[in-house]
């Protein structure tokens, strides 16, 4: 999972943030259940070491390896720095 986009500058780099899941491991391959090849259900995600004085979070699942370059599965926007997790299944804002 990647938290920050260098394209996207002036923004800070949040380095604390760490993010797991308990349906697979770093690096492992995604279970199918969570693709498109499978129910694409979204997984359950977790995360750590949100900055003080965050204002509001966002999540993006993209793909670096994807066959014709960095494909973005989902977004969510605009959640409370309080928020520490997403439920298996939680709906995106943006899907592709």
């Amino acid at each position: 999972m990647r938290w920050w986009r260098p394209e996207r500058a002036g923004h800070h780099r949040p380095d604390s943030i760490t993010a797991t899941s308990t349906a697979f491991r770093d690096a492992s391959t995604i279970p199918r259940q969570y693709t498109c090849d499978g129910a694409g259900t979204s997984p359950p995600l977790s995360w750590t070491g949100v900055p003080a004085g965050t204002t509001s979070l966002a999540v993006v699942v993209d793909d670096p390896d994807a066959p014709n370059g960095t494909f973005t599965h989902w977004v969510l926007l605009d959640l409370t720095p309080q928020t520490t997790s997403i439920a298996e299944g939680t709906p995106p804002l943006y899907s592709h």
